[in-house]
Formats: C-alpha cells, sequence, structure tokens
C-alpha cells in the first residue's frame, strides 16, 4: 500500500528540493557567499540530483528500490 503512494508523492519531494535548492542559492548570492563549485559548472548538490535523475529513480521504478537493483548486478 505505501509503494503506491510513494511515486505520487516523489515528483513533488523533488520539486520542493529543487525549490529549497534555488532559495538557499538565492540568499546565497545576495549574502555574497559563493559555494565551491565542481569543474563542469555544477556545484555537487547538482550533479548528484542529476545522478539520482539519470540512474537511481529508473533503477528504483523497474526494480523496486535502486539497492535492488545492484544488488542483483552483483549477483
Amino acid at each position: 500500500m505505501d509503494k503506491e503512494l510513494a511515486p505520487a508523492a516523489e515528483p513533488a519531494e523533488k520539486e520542493n528540493k529543487r525549490a529549497a535548492r534555488k532559495a538557499r542559492q538565492a540568499a546565497q548570492e545576495e549574502d555574497g557567499i559563493v559555494e565551491h563549485e565542481i569543474p563542469g559548472g555544477a556545484n555537487e548538490d547538482e550533479k548528484l540530483e542529476q545522478l539520482y535523475e539519470q540512474i537511481a529513480w529508473p533503477l528504483g521504478k523497474k526494480y523496486g528500490h535502486p539497492y535492488d537493483a545492484f544488488k542483483l548486478a552483483l549477483t
């Protein structure tokens, strides 16, 4: 039953995280605080989010959880 509710909540959660990240970045820019960036133009949080969107979430949809996909790949 919880698995049925989780996918519907997931997009809203992603949007909340993105909105919070943009608000945090805007506040830091106003305060003159600059985050250290990783070469390539994206900071660590953005790269991690991109990794989740491209790898983890699709594996989770297909195998139930990304951990299960990696576990299956090792066997």
